[in-house]
């Protein structure tokens, strides 16, 4: 952390930065596909300002549930957001759930769901998976930072629907193991992000 940002964090009169820490992957798992279908590897740790980085993250009281938008973008050229997310709710992120990723000049965009990955809804929206495979409840940790995990199958080119990828950990595709080491599916692989703080949340 550099130290103009510690001491606008030590200052009251000011929000505290902005933390992302995001590990994500735009590529495809599908066996026609090589190297040359993936996207960079993003492995992000940065507070909003930072090496270039513009975070945010707030929640809004819609209907008495919390929904959440987040993005981190570097430029115009890399950026990675969640909009429309209901937060804490077993087995369900709403219905105005969307993922957004640019690559360059690739611009990726879903809907996302709490459920495994379909043609409609290509991106699933956990808080990670539990040691018996079970998805999680997106939302704060027991660190009280805001938890999510991302794996999206199929995600469509927004200006160019005939093309799709997949969203996953960076480094996993084709090689998704479990912690016992074992080959597994790869939507156990998913991108991951922790954001704090989230305003409003």
């Amino acid at each position: 952390m550099s130290a103009p940002l510690l001491l606008a964090a030590c200052n009251d009169t000011d929000p505290l930065p902005v933390f992302f820490d995001l590990n994500y992957q735009v590529g495809c798992v599908r066996p026609e596909c090589t190297a040359v279908f993936h996207e960079p590897e993003r492995i992000v740790m940065a507070l909003n300002g930072e090496a270039g980085f513009t975070n945010r993250c707030s929640a809004q009281d819609v209907d008495g549930a919390l929904t959440v938008s987040l993005s981190s973008s570097n430029g115009n050229s890399q950026s990675f957001a969640i909009t429309g997310a209901l937060v804490g709710l077993e087995g369900n992120v709403g219905s105005s759930c969307v993922v957004e990723i640019i690559e360059g000049a690739n611009r990726y965009r879903g809907a996302c769901s709490s459920a495994a990955p379909t043609p409609q809804v290509p991106c699933q929206l956990t808080g990670g998976f539990d040691e018996q495979g079970r998805p999680k409840v997106f939302g704060k940790n027991s660190n009280g930072l805001l938890e999510g995990a991302v794996y999206c199958d199929n995600l469509h080119v927004f200006s160019a629907p005939n093309i799709t990828r997949d969203v996953a950990r960076a480094g996993s595709f084709g090689n998704c193991r479990n912690t016992a080491g074992q080959s597994v599916d790869q939507r156990f692989c998913p991108a991951t992000l922790l954001v704090e703080p989230c305003d409003g949340l």
